[in-house]
């Protein structure tokens, strides 16, 4: 019976997967307009590069319909399977891909503008502060969960402690099972793991700012740093004792990449116009059409191509500069990082059973959508009570 359920969803694949994944989109950035008189996205976000925050708003919620179609499969195989639609499966990858660009290019420019001299306490205090609160509220959440189903945590009490500070460790050593709970990861989804690569990039950050102390060996060095991320991407090794691959590393190349085209003015100026739109979606779109994964040299490319026109101003035509997506945008983080415990509650502790009747593709979409409008709501929610006061507090004590 679940095999033809599955069979039923070869229909997220191809072009009803891309209008089932454009409509819950649209739906998502219309309904988020509204939302900008709880969230801020005035003056203070006009000193924002480009585009970037109406991408990221876009790419967390991509992330979510990644994780949506995985929740299915979960709850039919009982296992955290492969997908059977292409197109959802790539919404995973290439939301991260272009996350990871996103940090290389801020990060990368804020450096390379300081020619290596950045204030790193100020910097490594910012980042504790916009990334913590909110990640230790979901490690809260997690244990709660645990607590919840399993009545008390039967652990050894030093165990259970290095169980629960290595997670708050933002995964950079794992995801240990929290006192024997099964599959722990899978409450959040298990998005936390892209944590670990973005503090491996911060960390690196003092280290690679040496180079620009000597600007004529600045550029030789970021082409060796390139060709050295590029072998990782094609030769992937495991960095133990860190939990990171190798081949994941290479997209934060390509925000540092984009840093060095933005300072083309005839690209600048093909990138803000129509054209410069057209060319992005048919660089995202080639990838989705061509490969069946963003993990490659070629899907690598076409999507630092596709993110270095956004930073340099490309809109795709407008939508990235709507409302809705800077509502998104502003509230990304919590996008990313409490969907999958929206999904965890709805569909495993809450009504698991909606799925396995769900054969009508069309019903299964607007669960979807509602789904995605509760994450949107939570989003707001844990944006104002855990991201909000950090970031003001950071605004007027620190920076």
């Amino acid at each position: 019976m679940w095999e033809n359920i599955l069979k039923s969803l070869v229909a997220t694949d191809g072009w009803p997967g891309v209008l089932i994944s454009l409509v819950a989109l649209s739906l998502a950035l219309l309904a988020s307009g509204p939302l900008s008189r709880w969230i801020s996205v005035g003056p203070a976000d006009s000193g924002r590069i480009g585009h970037i925050d109406g991408l990221r708003g876009i790419l967390a919620f991509v992330v979510f319909l990644h994780h949506f179609l995985l929740t299915y499969h979960y709850l039919i195989l009982k296992a955290w399977t492969p997908l059977n639609s292409r197109i959802f499966a790539l919404h995973g990858e290439v939301g991260v891909a272009l996350f990871f660009m996103i940090t290389g290019f801020l990060f990368w420019r804020r450096l390379r503008s300081t020619q290596g001299r950045m204030n790193w306490r100020r910097f490594f205090i910012g980042r504790l502060l916009r990334l913590g609160p909110l990640y230790v509220a979901h490690v809260g959440v997690l244990l709660l969960v645990i607590l919840w189903l399993e009545g008390t945590f039967d652990a050894d009490p030093f165990e259970f402690l290095v169980q629960v500070v290595t997670w708050l460790g933002f995964s950079l050593f794992g995801r240990p099972e929290i006192a024997g709970f099964n599959e722990t990861w899978r409450i959040g989804a298990g998005v936390t793991w892209t944590l670990a690569y973005e503090w491996v990039f911060y960390l690196s950050l003092p280290l690679l700012g040496l180079c620009f102390l000597k600007p004529k060996l600045s550029s030789l060095f970021t082409f060796v740093l390139g060709a050295l991320l590029i072998l990782g991407l094609l030769y992937p090794v495991d960095l133990s004792p860190l939990a990171i691959n190798t081949r994941y590393l290479v997209f934060f190349l390509g925000g540092i990449g984009a840093v060095y085209l933005e300072n083309l003015v005839q690209l600048r100026a093909l990138a803000r116009s129509n054209w410069g739109s057209l060319l992005a979606v048919v660089c995202v779109a080639a990838v989705y059409t061509f490969f069946g994964s963003a993990v490659g040299l070629l899907p690598f490319l076409l999507l630092t191509m596709f993110f270095s026109l956004i930073a340099m101003g490309t809109s795709l035509f407008g939508v990235l500069q709507s409302k809705g997506a800077l509502v998104l945008g502003q509230i990304s983080y919590s996008v990313y990082l409490m969907h999958g415990i929206v999904l965890y509650f709805i569909f495993t502790l809450g009504w698991p059973e909606a799925f396995k009747d769900m054969t009508n593709i069309w019903i299964w979409t607007l669960l979807l959508i509602a789904t995605g409008m509760a994450v949107i709501v939570t989003s707001v929610l844990t944006f104002r009570v855990f991201e909000l006061p950090a970031l003001n507090f950071y605004q007027k004590k620190i920076r």
